[in-house]
């Protein structure tokens, strides 16, 4: 955000006119749970729609440029997300009477729902290839080595050697099938208390072509019969649309290429995280989410422990948007 910021207003000081309109949209709620229609960046598409307007291009978080270095290839790759998975969260749980821990019978709720929480993660979705998908690892097979370039260059006709790889590597695993990730879990309020109410939340990230509804029949075929389950929040993923391969990703591609040489790999990708830039699907046919800057080893994972970006990456960001700036214009795009 502040690399978008600092782009934009040294443009203009420098007198910079557009033909064009420039929308800074930040929601306030980004990084919250909530419901869509209370979401920042909804109201603010759905405002931009009322008044009637389109946009060229939306840029979003997500892929960055690296640098790669392997015997296939020395030069810098950048990822271009032009799609993300559906981010939805579901809830299974258990109710019964509860009662005191000295005498706990068969069993708790809890007890209940950590089956059912096994019985998830050990039936995971099958995974599938989406063209997008097939599109991403092409486009990586350039630079990697044996085994692993012919497996991602052919993904289809090496789909036991794909899987393998999957099930080694998360990043590559999330990219192949909806997943499922329990992260929370609440039962009683104090330890000699067996709850009458238990219930565990599972977040799963949907791939195109599954949906909030066919996930939650599939939950609830695999669990046990005595436990609910329900859908909390979330939507079904934005279809993958054609870009037009002459539009505004051509202007962001020969910007990158400016910057980090005409080899610069150009990697189209799908987002397994979730960004606000779906909100804005039904008035842009061009959204990209792609934060432009350049990473190495010293940046620390999202919502990991110790995540930080390098001060020293931002201009790098600042230079992309400031050349995409200066080269895009209204009648190159139409």
């Amino acid at each position: 955000m502040l690399s978008e910021l600092e782009a934009v207003e040294s443009l203009f000081t420098e007198g910079f006119a557009p033909d064009y309109d420039i929308y800074l949209a930040f929601g306030h709620n980004e990084e919250i749970t909530a419901q869509k229609e209370n979401k920042g960046a909804f109201l603010i598409a759905r405002e931009l729609e009322r008044r009637g307007i389109t946009l060229g291009c939306v840029f979003d978080e997500g892929g960055s440029v690296t640098h790669i270095h392997t015997g296939q290839f020395e030069g810098y790759a950048a990822k271009i997300a032009m799609a993300e998975k559906g981010f939805n969260d579901y809830e299974i749980f258990h109710d019964c009477a509860g009662g005191h821990s000295s005498r706990p019978g068969q069993g708790s709720a809890l007890g209940a729902v950590a089956r059912g929480i096994v019985m998830l993660e050990e039936n995971s979705f099958p995974y599938r290839l989406t063209p997008l998908t097939k599109m991403q690892l092409s486009a990586m097979s350039s630079y990697m080595e044996e085994p692993g370039k012919t497996v991602f260059a052919d993904p289809l006709h090496h789909e036991k050697e794909l899987i393998e790889m999957a099930r080694q590597d998360p990043e590559l695993d999330a990219l192949l099938h909806t997943t499922m990730a329990v992260t929370m879990a609440s039962g009683s309020q104090q330890s000699n208390v067996m709850p009458s109410h238990a219930s565990a939340t599972v977040n799963c990230r949907l791939l195109q072509g599954d949906t909030s509804e066919s996930v939650l029949e599939y939950i609830r075929s695999h669990i046990p019969n005595n436990l609910g389950v329900r859908h909390i929040s979330g939507s079904s993923p934005e279809a993958i649309r054609d870009i037009d391969p002459a539009g505004p990703i051509r202007t962001a591609s020969d910007t990158l290429k400016e910057l980090y040489g005409p080899d610069t790999l150009i990697i189209p990708s799908l987002m397994a995280g979730g960004t606000d830039s779906r909100f804005y699907a039904p008035i842009c046919s061009s959204v990209f989410r792609f934060g432009s800057l350049l990473r190495d080893d010293r940046w620390g994972k999202a919502h990991e422990v110790d995540e930080k970006i390098p001060c020293d990456a931002l201009p790098t960001g600042v230079s992309f948007f400031r050349a995409f700036l200066k080269k895009y214009s209204r009648g190159s795009q139409d």
